[in-house]
């Protein structure tokens, strides 16, 4: 460790000092979202270990040291960070269901509850016996973000090369059987009682014109983010 970067005991002493805690809460809010609200994704990724970690691009290396000064501050500065940052998980398949279950276990279940928005990718489906459904690990997902984010609000969708092949392959590219299939994933985000927004975040020029009347069709944001699709 540098010997001049202050530690973060020495954070904490310092805030009680200079009478932190003495300034009204709303204060207190603006600078806790001055510190750790960032513009883009906080993005979730499992470790070489195993391990959840999080990377936050164009950020200072301590940007989180808030959270680890003392208790109350702690406790101010995560509903902070929780509530005002969008976290964006990397793994994709039953890797990203597996990373989203150690991610909320991983902060437990009032800092699940603070959580506003959540990106994963777009739901991939299958064919069984003739019938058409969502994956096993989709299912898992869409529970586990049901049960534990009590208070999310806006769901965000990854739209990628990969999703386009899945849907064109067990769907088809007819419109009313899209419909069909996207209906069933209305059913679910009905669950998360507390959700208003979808959005499906399009890569590249993975969205062809069949699937795009169909999401419409749902009243699900479409946004492109002009990079490449994966």
């Amino acid at each position: 460790m540098d010997k001049d970067q202050p530690t973060d005991a020495s954070r904490g002493a310092l805030f009680e000092r200079k009478g932190f805690l003495s300034l009204p809460r709303n204060i207190r809010d603006r600078i806790y979202r001055h510190a750790l609200t960032v513009t883009h994704p906080l993005y979730l990724f499992r470790d070489v270990s195993d391990l959840v970690e999080l990377f936050a691009p164009d950020v200072p290396k301590q940007w989180t040291a808030l959270l680890k000064t003392n208790r109350q501050i702690s406790s101010e500065s995560s509903t902070i960070l929780y509530t005002y940052n969008k976290f964006a998980l990397l793994d994709q398949g039953e890797q990203q269901s597996e990373l989203l279950h150690r991610f909320l276990e991983r902060i437990g279940s009032t800092k699940c509850h603070l959580l506003r928005s959540l990106c994963i990718d777009f739901p991939s489906f299958r064919s069984e016996h003739g019938t058409i459904g969502l994956e096993p690990h989709v299912l898992r997902s869409l529970q586990l973000i049901s049960e534990r984010c009590t208070g999310l609000v806006t769901l965000e969708l990854n739209f990628n090369n990969s999703s386009k092949r899945n849907l064109l392959s067990i769907i088809g590219d007819d419109v009313d059987a899209l419909t069909v299939s996207f209906s069933s994933l209305i059913d679910k985000f009905k669950s998360i009682t507390t959700l208003q927004n979808v959005v499906v975040l399009v890569h590249g020029n993975s969205v062809v014109g069949t699937v795009k009347a169909a999401m419409q069709g749902m009243d699900w944001q479409i946004v492109s983010n002009n990079g490449t699709g994966r």
